[in-house]
């Protein structure tokens, strides 16, 4: 009777181990879910940085236009000032 005692204590110690390793499985599982959630923030990360990359994207084509502005309007200058002396030399 007493082997049996032994046995079945030996038994419950056992399971009492498995169940331990079921929690130990269950807080590795809610670990790889964290790091689930900061590979996902990780990538909104990133994608805000596309959105800045883009919008820098943008401001070089603006600042393209702008600069084909000013050139436009130096060259407008130009054909302002030479109608200016075409006109003063044509009076004379």
């Amino acid at each position: 009777m007493s082997r049996e005692v032994v046995k079945m204590a030996a038994e419950l110690i056992n399971t009492e181990g498995v169940v331990l390793n079921t929690e130990a499985e269950l807080i590795n599982t809610e670990e790889t879910g964290f790091n689930t959630e900061a590979d996902s923030i990780n990538t909104e990360e990133t994608g805000f940085n596309t959105d800045a990359d883009s919008i820098n994207a943008e401001e070089i084509e603006f600042n393209a236009e702008a600069f084909s502005v000013q050139k436009k309007l130096r060259i407008d200058n130009l054909i302002d000032c030479s109608a200016f002396f075409l006109s003063i030399f044509s009076i004379h």
